[in-house]
């Protein structure tokens, strides 16, 4: 597995995701798959 990119900032929105991301798909070209890894949905908040 390998890091692509790093992004620090105090808060990322889905704006800076697909910043980072597109950035990464004009330079390399669009991955096979996108995994993502540590998200919170809001529907498990509730539980």
């Amino acid at each position: 597995m390998v890091g692509l990119t790093i992004r620090v900032e105090r808060n990322l929105n889905s704006v800076d995701v697909v910043d980072a991301l597109t950035d990464l798909f004009i330079l390399r070209g669009p991955p096979a798959y996108v995994r993502s890894d540590n998200v919170l949905c809001r529907e498990n908040l509730a539980a």
